[in-house]
């Protein structure tokens, strides 16, 4: 169980930067944009705590905790940058 908590607890990482992003905000920024940045962010942080071995692994997993492990009702990434936006 603890896999599945770490995957909620990175998207909502994800969506909560990405919402201080968007506030923050003084011109328009698509949410592609900002949910890069986040999922950047949230790895980074990752990777300090010693969760993940190389910034690589990081990054995509974080990644994929937004859009393929989502599924069914994310299908893509695309799918959740709709949704965010």
């Amino acid at each position: 169980m603890p896999y599945q908590k770490n995957r909620v607890n990175d998207v909502i990482a994800v969506l909560s930067i990405t919402r201080v992003k968007f506030n923050r905000k003084t011109y328009y920024r698509n949410s592609t944009e900002l949910r890069k940045e986040a999922v950047k962010e949230v790895a980074e942080f990752e990777l300090r705590i010693k969760r993940y071995k190389n910034e690589d692994s990081a990054l995509k997993t974080i990644h994929d905790a937004c859009a393929r492990r989502l599924k069914p009702d994310i299908k893509t990434i695309k799918d959740f940058d709709e949704l965010v936006n």
